[in-house]
């Protein structure tokens, strides 16, 4: 078990020893209360709530100080976070979509060249004859004179 699982643990059980121990000691320090009769069953069970509502106040805030620590100690050490790799996900689909949009225009403009390329044959083809015609007319022209 690593150095930080063990001490997680450790925490862990002193947290729930804790928590045992508060609410064994305001029990009976209620029960105490209600047989000297300085208190009420329902003041006792008031304070009891009140005393664990508090304690789970402290316990909670002790988690975020431990989760702030470890992520601390995460991001000192280079290891990735759930929230870089969640990152570098959507940038990484953002680029693949952008690399798809890019390939599909290519795609696109490599058509249109050979529809240009075919067009600017063709019309050199129909130049070459326009003037071969006239070539002919010419030649043709003395002859029927």
């Amino acid at each position: 078990m690593s150095e930080m699982s063990e001490m997680l643990r450790k925490m862990g059980l002193f947290g729930i020893g804790v928590i045992s121990l508060t609410q064994e000691k305001a029990e009976e320090f209620t029960q105490e209360m209600i047989k000297k009769g300085e208190m009420s069953r329902e003041e006792g069970k008031k304070f009891v709530r009140d005393v664990l509502s508090e304690q789970d106040k402290q316990l909670k805030d002790i988690e975020n100080k431990i989760n702030q620590t470890i992520r601390e100690s995460l991001e000192k050490s280079g290891v990735a976070m759930r929230e870089d790799l969640e990152a570098f996900e959507k940038k990484r689909v953002e680029v693949l979509e952008k690399n798809a949009e890019m390939r599909t225009n290519l795609d696109r403009l490599e058509k249109r060249l050979e529809i240009l390329e075919k067009n600017t044959v063709m019309r050199v083809d129909v130049d070459v004859l326009e003037k071969r015609i006239k070539e002919l007319e010419q030649i043709k022209q003395p002859m029927t004179e």
